[in-house]
């Protein structure tokens, strides 16, 4: 399996946490019933609070994929290590 492609879904998802918040936020604006300084306060103050929380995404996002890549490696490490064994003589017969 190509490791660009088991990047992608994680990459997918973000994407459309950041483009569902853009197009709610939007939404919220055109059929908002509050008062337009109400409503510009609430948007700051949860507009802060999801910058706050994107490093602490982006980092749960990114150990997961790192566990996700960590044991492939490992897995071919060792493949990798016994093919070497083997072709070094360990294994082989003349």
């Amino acid at each position: 399996m190509d490791p660009k492609n088991q990047a992608k879904p994680d990459h997918d998802f973000l994407a459309g946490i950041i483009l569902g918040s853009i197009v709610g936020a939007t939404l919220a604006i055109l059929l908002g019933t509050e008062e337009g300084s109400d409503f510009r306060h609430k948007l700051k103050k949860k507009g802060r609070q999801l910058l706050e929380d994107l490093p602490d995404l982006m980092s749960e996002k990114t150990h997961e994929l790192e566990e996700k890549i960590s044991s492939p490696i490992t897995n071919i490490e060792k493949k990798g290590k016994k093919l070497l064994s083997h072709l070094s003589g360990n294994g082989r017969t003349s």
